[in-house]
């Protein structure tokens, strides 16, 4: 008998180890499905982008379908100007991502190119140097009504042409739609004459004096456009891999520079208390029922005695009555041979 006991011991451990590289198994194979997947929506590498300051944000808190530090963002590749749609496009055009008008791209620090923290922020306009001009043309402003937005030409005349300019102010603006922004190319031009983007933080129109960024962004140092948002779990990189600026100095903080919205901490500790405590509260289940089967047998006896009170008060679906006629005595029929009535 002892013999047969540490041989069915030893039997149930084998069964485990094997449920356990199984599931281990399937494990791998659904991340490396997912990874698949997001490489042939993004066509970039790595994937996604970690959000490490306030600069996108709208307020104070965040908000699902806008960039908030601790966000995960998918990047897509771009391969041409076509590829990025400009504020002022799809102000014109009502096309909006994020929360305002445009794409939101990312793209390498004009200032450090060989930074490893990419910027995210919004194109506003794409300009091209006009060397003839000595200003820049922004045809995309064509596409707006001239009540939207005012211009100077490079001898700084107003202007209603968005060619040659080297200043030009978006009415309206914002992602209130409360502001006046002014663009002044003459302190761009002095950092790079060439064509590209004017890009601007959502949140930094709101908080910043300059408001828009000094510089343009040319095509070939966008990584790619913003698509999709997996909110706070960022978080988590940002703490355990702090960098010299930005989120996060410790885990909660608030600070404007160095924290995150308090609603987005308060979200990933939920979030992580069902991702792990799920699991372990179903293991611990799992693990008291197979030490008293008693209990799992009344449970289970219970819950089928629910079903059938459930489904007695509901009646039983057509495919059910259907399979219950076909499975009942049919009757003898009246026109079989021999049950034929006989005529007077």
């Amino acid at each position: 008998m002892a013999l047969e006991s540490e041989t069915d011991d030893e039997e149930k451990r084998r069964q485990e180890w094997r449920r356990l590289g199984r599931d281990l198994l399937i494990v791998a194979i659904l991340f490396g499905i997912l990874l698949g997947g997001l490489f042939s929506y993004t066509r970039t590498w790595p994937p996604m982008v970690v959000i490490d300051s306030s600069s996108m944000q709208h307020g104070v808190e965040s908000s699902i379908g806008v960039i908030d530090t601790g966000d995960l963002i998918l990047v897509q590749a771009v391969s041409s100007r076509a590829d990025i749609t400009t504020y002022v496009e799809g102000r014109a055009t009502a096309y909006a991502t994020y929360g305002d008008f445009g794409d939101v791209i990312v793209f390498r620090d004009p200032d450090e190119p060989e930074s490893p923290v990419p910027i995210i922020h919004r194109p506003i306009a794409f300009v091209h140097w006009n060397a003839s001009a000595g200003g820049y043309d922004v045809p995309d402003l064509a596409l707006l009504p001239s009540t939207d937005w005012s211009a100077l030409d490079a001898a700084g005349r107003p202007t209603t042409n968005p060619f040659g300019l080297s200043a030009f102010v978006l009415h309206r603006a914002g992602w209130k739609q409360d502001l006046s922004i002014a663009f002044d190319l003459n302190r761009i031009l002095v950092r790079a004459s060439e064509d590209g983007f004017l890009t601007m933080g959502d949140n930094n129109a709101y908080t910043t004096l300059t408001k828009s960024d000094l510089w343009v962004v040319p095509l070939p140092t966008i990584l790619g456009r913003a698509r999709g948002e997996i909110p706070w779990f960022g978080l988590l990189k940002l703490t355990l891999f702090p960098q010299q600026s930005g989120c996060c100095e410790a885990w909660g903080s608030t600070d404007p520079v160095r924290g995150a919205p308090a609603n987005s901490w308060a979200a990933l500790d939920v979030s992580l208390v069902l991702l792990f405590g799920t699991p372990i509260l179903l293991a611990t289940i799992d693990f008291y029922l197979d030490r008293h089967p008693d209990v799992r047998r009344r449970l289970r006896s219970r819950w089928d005695r629910f079903r059938r009170r459930i489904r007695s008060e509901k009646g039983p679906s057509p495919e059910e009555a259907l399979r219950e006629r076909d499975e009942s005595p049919g009757e003898a029929k009246t026109n079989e041979p021999g049950n034929e009535k006989e005529g007077t």
